[in-house]
């Protein structure tokens, strides 16, 4: 990037380049030769040093500082990022960068770099690789094939199968097919690079966590009240998820017994202010036929074609589709009609609803519930 010096300063001050940094220095990006690998990642680390700067430069300079620099000290005090005990500080800062919006705007830092007058002089590949890291979110991968180069993950919650360059980490060296990662990419799905520290599970983990990332992705549906396509459902879900995943990372690693007595650990909740636990009601068929048509009569549910369900749904006093909250799903498959919700409490008032309008057709078996404390424990 050529900078002029009556540019604006690219570190955000509002200031010509010659009267701030211009006049301390020469602005080097260069990444020091020990982090280098060789491979594009060493473009994505340069860049990310400017992001970086802009960063703290609206921490200065910016009327919205004040709220992005409580945020990341809010993040550092809960989360401990670069500590023994706390988050990796890869998740942390890409965290601060790429998926916490806030101001009036609600932008985020790498958005709003993006809009600077003097990203118009970067050079290619500069903008690609910045669009992608604003893009990137971190989510749930499961290992399929591991070569001396490459490594394929399959994406939880969408199928997606991504190829990610192998560089020289311990994690990537000693990494098996079946193991479920918590990471983020950066790049294409075809040519992808590693940009956090991962999480590492093993094989059997793997349906829990599929199960999770579509609780997520329902109650950021739930909350955001708006419709997104649902490949930018399933980032923005991951994006606003990284707290919530942090949290499950730092109880897995001991975090709790280091708490004052006083302090509380926040918990996710729903729409209705209901602390999230992940409910799966079991109801034994004793009448198929009908069962169908007696459904679709209860007041609230909605019979789903494409995913061959039931959906239990909240509206407000005008039907318009942003006030409708979906409370849960009913399912029939095989011999039981399976109900599933995001909280405890909605549980028991599905039970009482169904037992009420299907008494002739099901019984009621079991029911399962799920938190933080149940999933699985990290490798």
């Amino acid at each position: 990037m050529k900078i002029g010096r009556n540019d604006p300063c690219p570190c955000g001050s509002g200031k010509k380049y010659k009267k701030c940094c211009g006049s301390k220095q020469e602005m080097d990006f260069s990444l020091p030769e020990a982090l280098r690998t060789g491979t594009q990642l060493d473009e994505y680390m340069t860049l990310v040093q400017g992001i970086a700067l802009y960063a703290q430069s609206l921490i200065q300079f910016d009327v919205d500082g004040k709220e992005l620099k409580k945020a990341g000290d809010n993040f550092e005090k809960e989360f401990l990022p670069g500590t023994s005990l706390g988050v990796p500080n890869s998740l942390y800062m890409s965290w601060l960068h790429f998926d916490l919006r806030f101001g009036k705007t609600q932008q985020t830092v790498c958005e709003r770099f993006l809009d600077l007058v003097i990203m118009r002089k970067l050079d290619e590949p500069g903008p690609t690789l910045l669009r992608s890291m604003r893009d990137s979110y971190a989510a749930f991968y499961q290992v399929r094939a591991v070569d001396d180069s490459w490594i394929v993950f399959e994406e939880l919650g969408t199928g997606k199968t991504w190829h990610v360059h192998r560089v020289n980490e311990p994690e990537q060296v000693e990494t098996t097919k079946g193991d479920v990662w918590y990471v983020r990419f950066v790049g294409t799905q075809a040519d992808a690079y590693i940009f956090t520290a991962p999480y590492v599970f093993p094989s059997e983990s793997r349906s829990d966590f599929a199960s999770a990332v579509k609780r997520q992705m329902q109650v950021f549906a739930e909350t955001v009240k708006k419709d997104l396509p649902e490949p930018e459902l399933f980032r923005a879900s991951c994006k606003v998820s990284v707290p919530f995943w942090a949290r499950y990372f730092i109880e897995g690693e001991g975090y709790e017994e280091e708490q004052d007595e006083g302090d509380i650990m926040p918990e996710m909740r729903n729409t209705d202010d209901e602390v999230i636990r992940f409910c799966k009601i079991f109801f034994v068929i004793n009448v198929r036929q009908g069962l169908e048509e007696q459904l679709s009569l209860i007041r609230s549910f909605d019979y789903d074609e494409r995913n061959k369900m039931w959906i239990w749904a909240k509206r407000g006093k005008v039907v318009r589709s942003l006030e409708t909250t979906a409370l849960g799903t009913v399912s029939i498959k095989r011999k039981y009609l399976v109900a599933e919700t995001n909280s405890k409490e909605r549980a028991l008032r599905l039970i009482t609803k169904l037992k009420k309008a299907l008494k002739e057709y099901v019984s009621f078996e079991k029911m399962d519930v799920r938190d933080l404390d149940s999933m699985p424990p990290i490798d």
